[in-house]
């Protein structure tokens, strides 16, 4: 089970994923190499991203993450693990990757979705 690194999403706490992935990432502008090959960094920001992955679910709860996502700009409140304080950001939903379970029998008592995937990146 995840360490509860998202707290809550628009004030809703959401269900906990079964793995997430942390990336911190830097985001540049105007950067590269000069003219000697001298790397040129200009450093415009720091930025968090979470990966959520999600064991089987129900439909319910496969509609409550999909509602939670509907805004286009996602307020949240956040661990982070790079300085151990708890955060509030914006953050926006990339790429959500599901794979439907064909229901069939006792299985359809195991969950809707196989995989459910989401990334969290910050603005």
């Amino acid at each position: 089970m995840a360490r509860m690194y998202i707290k809550t999403i628009n004030g809703s706490t959401p269900p906990v994923p079964q793995s997430i992935e942390v990336q911190y990432f830097t985001v540049e502008k105007d950067s590269g190499a000069n003219m000697a090959g001298t790397m040129i960094h200009n450093v415009i920001a720091h930025k968090i991203k979470f990966v959520l992955s999600y064991p089987p679910m129900t439909e319910t709860t496969y509609n409550t993450l999909t509602a939670m996502m509907k805004p286009d700009e996602l307020t949240i409140v956040y661990y982070d693990p790079f300085d151990g304080t708890e955060k509030t950001g914006y953050f926006y939903h990339g790429d959500i990757k599901i794979k439907p379970r064909w229901l069939t029998g006792a299985s359809a008592i195991q969950g809707l979705f196989e995989v459910f995937d989401i990334n969290l990146i910050e603005n």
